[in-house]
């Protein structure tokens, strides 16, 4: 009887890993996307704002294989210029391994390259039931918090098994396909899961750059912001807009 037993259940595992086709390895699209109007010009004269989009839009890929990935630029957006208003170039690069818990971004900030390594910053998450399809994978809701007091909506795929997502958003079961931070304004939401022709030898960490602890490089950003006028600037606010989010 136990061996009846054992079979069935064997038979059950089966057939449920069958029906289910895990991705192990993928290319990610994500368009990102800020509000500008309730942003950066929140408090500006309406024929300012008629100057300026009311969203700044801009794509990345995120390339992933196993339990290692890597999270850079991707396409340009299209009609993001207008009087008044250039968007820098998004040049910041970051790769993640989450087996070792260990992170290298390369930020470009004042015409140049930074490196820092530094370990994953753990997300207090509170999974939900809500679900909404992204990208053609239906996905689960779930609450999270960073900087103690900033609120972050996800929602993540279980069957894209790699827990991570863009930006440096992670922890999750399964890959974070959306993200909005009402704070900020910004939301993540993935535009397309490619599985075929993934180029694996290019998940590396980046190497060129000035390398810098995650305080050193606060510090250095802090002395050039207040240089150019910006005196209220200090090391916390470096930390809480790059220290690990947001790039």
């Amino acid at each position: 009887m136990k061996k009846i037993i054992l079979l069935g259940i064997c038979s059950f595992l089966l057939t449920v890993a069958e029906g289910q086709n895990f991705v192990t390895r993928a290319k990610i699209e994500f368009e990102k996307k800020i509000d500008m109007h309730k942003s950066f010009y929140a408090n500006s004269p309406d024929n300012i704002k008629d100057l300026v989009p009311k969203y700044q839009i801009s794509y990345s890929d995120y390339v992933f294989a196993g339990n290692e990935a890597l999270y850079k630029p991707g396409r340009e957006a299209a009609d993001q210029e207008s009087p008044g208003f250039i968007p820098a170039p998004n040049k910041n690069i970051l790769y993640t391994n989450y087996t070792t818990r260990q992170k290298v971004t390369c930020k470009n900030l004042f015409e140049e390259d930074y490196l820092i390594e530094d370990s994953i910053k753990p997300i207090t998450w509170k999974i939900g039931q809500e679900t909404r399809t992204i990208a053609g994978y239906e996905c689960r809701k779930a609450i999270g918090r960073i900087y103690d007091t900033v609120y972050v909506v996800a929602f993540y795929a279980e069957e894209i098994v790699i827990k991570g997502g863009p930006e440096g958003f992670q922890g999750l079961p399964g890959m974070i396909l959306g993200v909005a931070i009402p704070r900020y304004n910004t939301t993540w939401w993935a535009t397309k899961v490619e599985l075929a022709n993934i180029n694996e030898a290019e998940i590396v960490p980046p190497h060129k750059g000035k390398k810098l602890k995650r305080a050193a490089f606060a510090e250095e950003m802090t002395k050039k912001f207040q240089a150019l006028g910006a005196t209220t600037v200090k090391p916390q606010t470096i930390e809480h807009l790059w220290g690990g989010f947001m790039l």
